[in-house]
């Protein structure tokens, strides 16, 4: 399996029973260095990205790394709200940054119509 130098991973569970291990397995699986994949263990979506360990040594990596995609094991994993995770994802956009969801499959950054990725996020939000 080919190593994805320009990526970063992030996983995030809501609770200590959930099993961050699946999550980032995952992410590995995908080809994703253990060193750039970032996780937050236990914290609930309503912590804003931003306030979350995890996700700041993340935004520290993108800063300093020629980092071009960020690989999710689920959008959910992004924030507690579809409005939440859908401007995380425009605000990667704006900075030339993908992120791809491997569950379900989908590069959010590469749907050129902003009102099907809005219905698709919506979609998983009400299917999770």
């Amino acid at each position: 399996m080919e190593e994805l130098k320009n990526a970063v991973g992030y996983a995030r569970t809501s609770t200590k029973d959930q099993n961050i291990e699946t999550q980032i397995l995952q992410l590995k699986n995908k080809g994703i260095v253990a060193e750039q994949i970032f996780f937050d263990e236990g914290v609930s979506g309503s912590v804003p990205a931003e306030k979350r360990p995890g996700f700041k040594q993340l935004l520290k990596c993108i800063e300093s790394n020629d980092i071009d995609t960020i690989y999710l094991f689920e959008i959910s994993r992004l924030g507690r709200t579809f409005v939440d995770t859908l401007n995380l994802v425009m605000d990667f956009e704006d900075k030339g940054i993908r992120v791809v969801s491997l569950s379900p499959s989908e590069s959010w950054s590469t749907i050129e119509d902003s009102h099907y990725r809005r219905l698709l996020t919506s979609l998983v939000w009400m299917g999770g």
